[in-house]
């Protein structure tokens, strides 16, 4: 029995070994499958990231291939219209000319000058005969008279305005209201709004970098805030950019996303701002008196020709700046202040605030540089450019996207309602459009279309 015994036990604390050495094996094995599904995971997030760059991309050397024809063409347009403008102001001095030529010809003559008679010219050579020469040459009274009057009136005729006078100064009345002379060319303003858009990226995008390090460091959890404040952000936010949005916002993960859809909430945000801004009369204007003027100048643009509303608006803006000097740093002190308040509401949804005074000392310049671009824009457009009405738009919120008016961001990414416009509605617009009309707005052309996104994204980032 005691051999028997001793005999068993080494067997047993070997089959236990073995055991546990199977149950690590599994564990190990168990170990591995996660972490090779982990980074098939991984993998796959990759993959999709990487498809999404490459239809970006694609997607903007269309943009820039489309962008170099519709500039050949505008030149193009420029140079025919150049050409036309050329032929019709000589047409014009033809005109004048010839209109000049006739009144010259009808012009009256003055009367000829009476010829010397001989009887005077000797009278100077037969002083005796002087006296009966004298009365015989000599004009009798009434015969002087009606000369000099004749004179008198033909002096006060050429002492007034002529009709050639009266021609020009009415043509020259016409100058002030139907001259149509820009200081910019229509490709200088796309030009323009082009960096802007580039502008506003460029913010929206290292604003986001911010973002993301922060809630990379916080490991995606969000801070704890006070009701109030995030109840505020959230109305402002909804007010802004709309109820959906401003929920993913507010209970979206962004560290899984690459913080895209801040980005894109950023440059919604700044479109906004821009929109508000432009469709005013007079940026920083007091809003009571710019509606007032606004309701003046659309119901001109009705009724009357184009040259006439873009000269009165064009005087009107002028002058309203000029008795109003500090307006365009006030407009320029207010952009700034409403980018940097609407931003931090932005933040504060999406579980990152950061002080509006670290803000304002990070961002501050490129923020001024966008409303610097802004105001140019509102400058030339409201009075440097006569011969059309540019105007800088945007795609509402909510609305259904509509191709031949907007462009979709991720327009090659997927397929489905985003390609023909069936069923999707816009989430936010990214980037600003400009299009061209006349005053009652009949000739109507979309230079540059808004790019937009769409609310079916949300499922797809």
């Amino acid at each position: 029995m005691p051999n028997s015994f001793h005999d068993s036990t080494p067997s047993s604390r070997s089959r236990t070994r073995d055991s546990e050495n199977l149950r690590s094996h599994s564990s190990h094995r168990e170990l591995r499958a996660r972490e090779v599904a982990s980074h098939a995971a991984e993998l796959s997030n990759l993959l999709d990231k990487c498809k999404l760059l490459e239809s970006t991309l694609k997607a903007r050397d269309k943009e820039i291939h489309d962008l170099r024809k519709e500039r050949d063409l505008l030149l193009e347009e420029r140079k025919r219209m150049q050409r036309r403008m050329a032929q019709q102001e000589a047409a014009q001095a033809t005109a004048v000319a010839n209109a000049l030529a006739a009144v010259t010809r009808s012009a009256p003559t003055p009367p000829p000058k009476p010829p010397k008679t001989r009887s005077s010219t000797m009278s100077r050579s037969h002083p005796e005969d002087s006296g009966s020469s004298s009365a015989e040459s000599s004009p009798t009274p009434s015969s002087n008279k009606t000369y000099r009057t004749s004179t008198t009136s033909m002096t006060s005729i050429q002492g007034l305005p002529t009709f050639q006078d009266e021609y020009i100064a009415h043509l020259r009345s016409f100058d002030v209201f139907m001259t149509k002379t820009d200081s910019w060319s229509g490709a200088q303003v796309i030009q323009a709004v082009r960096d802007l858009n580039s502008e506003i990226l460029q913010f929206s995008a290292s604003l986001t970098e911010l973002h993301y390090a922060i809630d990379t460091n916080n490991g995606g959890t969000r801070p704890v805030m006070h009701p109030n404040v995030l109840s505020q952000a959230k109305q402002n936010t909804a007010t802004r950019l709309g109820v959906p949005f401003m929920h993913v916002l507010s209970t979206r993960d962004h560290s899984q996303d690459l913080s895209m859809l801040v980005q894109f909430a950023l440059q919604a945000t700044l479109c906004a701002i821009i929109d508000r801004t432009l469709t005013s009369f007079c940026v920083g204007f007091p809003a009571k008196y710019d509606a007032l003027l606004n309701q003046l100048y659309l119901r001109m643009c009705s009724s009357e020709p184009q040259a006439t509303s873009s000269r009165w608006r064009s005087m009107t803006h002028r002058y309203i700046t000029t008795l109003f000097p500090t307006l365009e740093e006030q407009a320029l002190d207010d952009l700034v202040d409403d980018a940097l308040r609407w931003s931090m509401d932005i933040l504060t949804l999406s579980g990152t605030p950061i002080p509006k005074d670290n803000l304002r000392n990070r961002f501050e310049p490129q923020l001024r540089r966008v409303a610097q671009s802004v105001l140019r824009i509102a400058a030339v457009t409201k009075e440097q450019v006569l011969s059309t009405n540019f105007e800088v738009i945007s795609a509402e919120v909510g609305r259904d996207f509509e191709r031949r008016r907007m462009v979709n961001l991720f327009d090659e990414y997927y397929t489905g309602g985003a390609k023909d416009g069936n069923g999707e509605r816009v989430l936010c617009t990214t980037e600003v459009g400009l299009k061209c009309c006349s005053g009652d707005g009949v000739d109507e052309r979309t230079l540059i279309q808004p790019t937009v996104i769409l609310e079916s994204v949300v499922q797809v980032i």
